[in-house]
């Protein structure tokens, strides 16, 4: 197996890049990670392993100049790790946006000893720097197979737990007692609303939806802007295969809307914008957006995989989400 390194995603063919493992989703994809390239504070590294000409991996590595983290999710002090991990002194491995990342392997040839000779040779390319291995966003399945292909220990944290309704696609899922009767007082509630829902391209709403998005996320102590919104859902809608859709719901004063992004048989449930509030009209408009609108959307593109983020965990426990965890680990 032949490793080498190459400084541009354009320079690996897209439709072998992107039949690697898309365990991250659309986040993932050659096309996202192109646009990633953009962004002038880093500077991205692909280490490429090919056997005989077939890839068998693809690892983005990004390299920061500055001491200060552009994007506070994947500070490594956040997760609990020592403050002196800067970007300068670390380099992200598999992906530094949207929350989820992976090695970018062929599922068919995954094996611990492409794992380690991949391992083995990032560290031994970034170690003579002084810069840390830092593992963002992995699941705790692949995380662990890192840890037992690495050359010395990985200081593993919890980030979170990925919500997934994949479940409740199969026909007559078994979800529990609790778990339907929660479903069905959903549908009551919504009911006596009078909610009213339905799900439309994002061009259609995209002036009222970032707003709302941007307001939601503001009051979650997150900066953001309706222009930041909006140039978010364009660059999604930039990506082959990729479409955004929008589940809108209202009922009486109350209206909002959640942002889906689907690619291949995934269903990505994204980002959510609902009127400020409370009482039992708003519980019933969040209640569709964060699932019953989802999910028909999802049954309707004949989607397998429903991925739902890390927030709001305990409305999406009780109703029938799964969890996977997800973690940040430092390889020194």
């Amino acid at each position: 197996m032949d490793v080498t390194v190459v400084d541009a995603i354009e320079r690996i063919p897209a439709d072998e890049f992107d039949a690697l493992d898309d365990a991250a989703g659309v986040a993932g994809c050659h096309a996202r990670l192109r646009q990633l390239e953009q962004d002038g504070r880093w500077h991205v590294e692909y280490h490429c392993v090919r056997d005989g000409g077939r890839l068998l991996a693809a690892v983005p590595a990004y390299l920061g100049t500055s001491d200060a983290w552009p994007d506070d999710d994947y500070a490594p002090s956040a997760w609990g790790h020592p403050k002196n991990l800067t970007p300068a002194t670390s380099v992200l491995v598999g992906g530094r946006a949207d929350l989820y990342s992976t090695l970018h392997r062929d599922t068919t040839a995954r094996n611990s000893d492409l794992t380690r000779r991949l391992i083995a040779h990032l560290h031994d390319t970034y170690g003579g720097d002084h810069r840390s291995l830092v593992f963002a966003y992995f699941t705790d399945a692949e995380i662990k197979g890192i840890q037992a292909a690495a050359p010395a220990d990985i200081d593993v944290r919890d980030v979170g737990r990925d919500a997934r309704f994949d479940r409740h696609l199969v026909p007559e899922p078994d979800l529990g007692y609790k778990v339907r009767s929660t479903l069905r007082r959903d549908l009551s509630a919504a009911e006596r609303a009078g909610l009213r829902a339905r799900t439309v391209e994002w061009d259609e709403v995209a002036a009222d939806a970032s707003r709302l998005v941007a307001d939601h996320n503001l009051r979650k102590g997150r900066l953001d802007h309706p222009d930041l919104v909006a140039y978010r859902m364009d660059q999604w809608r930039a990506c082959p295969g990729a479409q955004v859709l929008v589940v809108e719901a209202a009922a009486g004063d109350v209206r909002g809307y959640q942002v889906c992004v689907s690619w291949r048989d995934w269903l990505h449930v994204h980002e959510i914008g609902l009127t400020p509030g409370h009482g039992a009209t708003r519980h019933a408009v969040y209640a569709h957006l964060i699932l019953h609108g989802p999910l028909r959307l999802a049954r309707r593109l004949g989607a397998r995989r429903v991925r739902a983020g890390l927030a709001s965990e305990e409305p999406k426990a009780s109703r029938g989400a799964t969890f996977t965890p997800i973690t940040g680990g430092v390889l020194s």
